[in-house]
């Protein structure tokens, strides 16, 4: 579990998700339930995320159980997350770790080494999906349901 909320900590989210996934099928035989539930709202996102991209896989009921236990523990953060349209991807999770640390388009653009247009483009999408018009209020959106 420590590693793939690293890897998704890090956008690293196919990585994460890939980690979740192996965990998942080998602690669903042993019903081993506050090893995820004890890592508390950043399992809750990643194990939504991978609902979302998995909800016929194999894992799936068990990991929609610990899901349901995470929810009855954390119930402010349900409502805080059911706010977020959609999930997001690794990049807009680096995108917003960048607006954060107050870097420019340029600044971003060279680091991800993409144009300055495709960073404006996916931030518009990353603000789409915040329900956000801007930088500041991306941030504090993002605080506010503990992405940063």
């Amino acid at each position: 579990m420590t590693s793939a909320l690293a890897h998704s900590r890090g956008g690293q989210t196919d990585e994460a998700l890939h980690t979740l996934q192996q965990a998942l099928t080998l602690a669903e035989p042993e019903g081993y339930v506050r090893l995820f539930v004890d890592e508390g709202v950043p399992m809750m996102s990643l194990l939504r995320l991978a609902l979302a991209r998995g909800p016929d896989k194999p894992w799936a009921r068990y990991a929609r159980r610990l899901l349901s236990v995470l929810e009855a523990e954390h119930p402010e953060q349900v409502e805080q997350l059911a706010g977020l349209l959609v999930p997001l991807s690794g990049r807009e999770r680096t995108l917003l770790r960048l607006l954060a640390a107050g870097r420019s388009t340029a600044e971003m653009a060279d680091e991800l080494v993409v144009s300055a247009n495709t960073i404006k483009t996916q931030v518009s999408g990353l603000y789409h999906k915040l329900n956000v018009h801007s930088r500041e209020e991306a941030i504090a959106e993002a605080t506010r349901l503990h992405l940063l």
